[in-house]
């Protein structure tokens, strides 16, 4: 008989003013890899935090049947939003103190990541870090800025770590988001190769799909409690994580608040070509990530910009945006005023909407969720301005269009990933932006969320005078409204037109 990994022996936790996992008894047992599947919201993180010492139990006890001469650290790893974030935050300390002691071009390069986990003379370590990163294809990646890199990209810097110092326990939250079918193959075969050197996996996931073999049990969280656990098998041939995920009411009959007010944008006062780009290059040291690209978006168009992991497609969003620098040194566009031509960024920033997974991990400000919201009428990371009695409604008006209304009042950094996923969309629609640039938008929604978001982006694109550009790995979220489509490959544009 197998014996026991992990043992949840009567459990309770308690996060902030909520109860999870409420006298919960469940054992992990030698050889067992399992998902996690649920709503969100429904306490599938906080479970895995739990399992990993991070959430404080307030009764009952987990027994760790394993534990490393390191110490908890580095037995159990994570892959997850909250350590992309907590990357990011470190960045951003970082840079303050590269600015304020004049290194303002030093940046955190993709290798060191892996420094604490490198010894001298550890050659094994180095060779298996090598193979890691062919698996995955991630060469290039260790020589560009943290910032530079996108979700997925990020994520499969950190499951190469994991290789390279294989912990007892590994954890995967919604690891697969902003991964390209090919890369996520790519990713699986990492992992079978991690479980048959004996490494235990946990993996979140709210696609059914990204259940991959070699997971061997599931488990279904549902209201802070698990509804469902047992074989693979067993869990998902019975219907029981179809019926955790309810339908939502119709957009449509809900109404859609982008009509009059002082945010409306009338298309037809538009330049004819929002976006123009000529020749744009952009490099990272010797890595090219945009090499000569043209490109025109004319008013009356929403894009796709899709493409396999490291084609350029976030940077192209963040060129758009501003939020990349090199942008001023390149031929651009935006609106019929070219970067750099002493047009103010916030002029231009007032007529954009963002949701990425960049925002997602920048935006860890104490404020409630719908300050959060109101945030978006000034494009700041944090509220500094009162917003009008018009602006207020407005942003209820959408915050119950997204059915968050009981998030009202939380605060924004107690929320799950999917529940933040919701809140940024929120936050880029109440100003009703002439242009949205969507960087996979359905990233951490449960099925129904996702749903929501992909009827609500149908809406915006075929009812509004808001333009959108749309990246995903996910053909099927593909939404009618989308007339064009750009493919990247290699930084190139491969082919640019109507869609068929």
């Amino acid at each position: 008989m197998a014996q026991p990994l992990i043992t949840l022996d009567n459990v309770t936790v308690r996060l902030r003013d909520r109860w999870y996992l409420r006298n919960t008894n469940w054992e992990i047992k030698q050889g067992e890899h399992w998902a996690v599947s649920g709503p969100n919201g429904s306490g599938k993180t906080t479970l895995a935090q739990t399992l990993a010492g991070r959430t404080p139990v307030v009764r009952g006890t987990v027994h760790r049947h394993f534990m490393a001469s390191e110490g908890l650290e580095k037995s159990i790893l994570s892959v997850s939003s909250e350590e992309r974030s907590e990357l990011n935050r470190q960045e951003g300390v970082l840079d303050q103190a590269r600015h304020f002691s004049g290194k303002i071009f030093d940046e955190t390069l993709g290798h060191e990541l892996f420094r604490p986990f490198l010894q001298d003379g550890d050659s094994a370590a180095e060779k298996r870090m090598e193979a890691a990163c062919s698996d995955l294809d991630i060469q290039e990646m260790l020589v560009r800025p943290l910032h530079s890199l996108s979700t997925g990209e990020l994520s499969k810097l950190l499951v190469a770590r994991a290789v390279v110092s294989p912990p007892a326990f590994l954890i995967l939250d919604e690891p697969f988001d902003g991964l390209d079918s090919s890369s996520r193959k790519q990713m699986e075969g990492v992992l079978a190769g991690l479980m048959a050197r004996k490494v235990h996996l946990l993996l979140i996931t709210h696609r059914i799909d990204e259940i991959f073999p070699g997971l061997t049990h599931v488990l279904l969280m549902n209201n802070g409690a698990i509804a469902a656990r047992g074989k693979k098998s067993e869990v998902l041939q019975d219907g029981k994580m179809h019926s955790l995920f309810q339908e939502t009411a119709s957009l449509e009959q809900s109404g859609i608040p982008l009509i009059g007010g002082e945010w409306r944008h009338d298309a037809s006062s538009a330049a004819s070509a929002l976006i123009e780009m000529e020749q744009v290059r952009v490099h990272y040291g010797p890595v090219q990530v945009l090499d000569q690209i043209s490109w025109t978006m004319h008013a009356g168009e929403n894009w796709a910009i899709t493409g396999p992991n490291g084609s350029g497609k976030s940077t192209l969003l963040n060129l758009i945006s501003g939020d990349e620098l090199q942008a001023y040194a390149n031929s651009i566009r935006v609106f019929g005023k070219k970067r750099g031509s002493g047009e103010s960024v916030w002029d231009i920033k007032q007529k954009i909407g963002t949701v990425s997974h960049s925002l997602f991990t920048r935006y860890q400000k104490n404020l409630s969720v719908f300050e959060t919201v109101c945030s978006g009428f000034f494009d700041s990371i944090g509220l500094y301005r009162n917003c009008t009695p018009g602006q207020k409604a407005t942003a209820r008006e959408w915050i119950r269009l997204l059915g968050i209304e009981a998030l009202l009042e939380c605060p924004f950094q107690h929320l799950s990933q999917g529940q933040r996923a919701l809140a940024l969309i929120t936050r880029a629609m109440v100003k009703s932006p002439l242009l949205l640039l969507l960087d996979e938008p359905c990233a951490g929604l449960d099925w129904s969320n996702r749903q929501r978001v992909l009827e609500l982006i149908e809406l915006i694109g075929s009812r509004t005078a808001t333009h959108i550009i749309y990246v995903t790995h996910h053909q099927e979220e593909l939404v009618p409204c989308i007339t064009h489509q750009l493919q990247l490959e290699s930084g190139r544009a491969a082919s640019a037109g109507p869609v068929s």
